[in-house]
């Protein structure tokens, strides 16, 4: 649901909160509704 939101953010690699773990920096990108979901999904990439 994430993949087709690279080419927007200009991005190899997109995450949602639910995917973050210790060891990596990411970069805050957006908050978006993704489909069978009401609520907002925190999204971030790493950091290059």
């Amino acid at each position: 649901r994430l993949e087709s939101s690279c080419k927007t953010y200009e991005t190899d690699l997109i995450i949602s909160e639910f995917s973050l773990v210790d060891g990596y920096e990411y970069e805050f990108l957006d908050e978006v509704i993704v489909k069978g979901k009401s609520e907002p999904v925190k999204i971030y990439t790493i950091q290059k």
